[in-house]
């Protein structure tokens, strides 16, 4: 059974948890790479047992996530941790929606996991406090989505047709390649958990 114990400031359990979340990571997009190359026959997107991985694995990574918040800032509020999580996770997210935008418009990434944890990480510092205003609120978000009156696709249509951001994009495009290059693993991993067609 693995400890909960604290071992030089770091939870046990909790690290080991995040070693298993990025195991069964590697796992599923070690078989969806495969899948996508042709080196084996797989339906990723309708067999259960690969759908019901990738939920497995986000809720992992997502409680992992929230676990972390609380317990780097339940005497009080670390800013320096704070601004350091936005700089890194604002900059990562901020270049994976121009270069998917770029290079896939029709599936680009507008808010992804990584988009998503930027966002609860500053909202969540909120309901740090108040753990029951927090399980009250998650549960209207998961009612939100079954109900599919939760969404975000408003904001996909207002980017998309906005004219500044296209034009913006397209001067990314003809100045930023190497950036698309860098940036490209990084949307596929997103993009077979997060991919996003035009709503219709």
């Amino acid at each position: 059974m693995v400890s909960l114990a604290l071992n030089n400031q770091r939870v046990i359990g909790l690290d080991a948890f995040k070693g298993w979340a990025i195991v069964f990571m590697l796992l599923y997009h070690i078989s969806y790479d495969l899948n996508y190359f042709s080196y084996i026959e797989i339906d990723m997107h309708r067999d259960s047992f690969w759908i019901y991985s990738r939920y497995l694995i986000v809720s992992m990574f997502l409680l992992a996530v929230g676990m972390s918040l609380s317990l780097g800032h339940h005497t009080k509020i670390q800013w320096h941790k704070v601004y350091r999580r936005i700089l890194f996770l604002g900059g990562a997210s901020l270049l994976i929606t121009i270069s998917t935008s770029i290079i896939f418009p029709q599936t680009w990434v507008y808010f992804g996991i990584l988009h998503f944890i930027l966002l609860a990480s500053v909202m969540g510092l909120v309901f740090i406090p108040y753990p029951f205003l927090s399980f009250s609120v998650a549960f209207i978000i998961l009612l939100g989505h079954i109900l599919g009156w939760l969404h975000l696709h408003w904001l996909f249509f207002f980017i998309k047709r906005t004219s500044f951001s296209t034009s913006i994009y397209r001067r990314l495009s003809r100045s930023s390649p190497l950036v698309c290059c860098c940036t490209y693993r990084d949307w596929y991993w997103q993009q077979g958990l997060y991919s996003h067609s035009i709503p219709k």
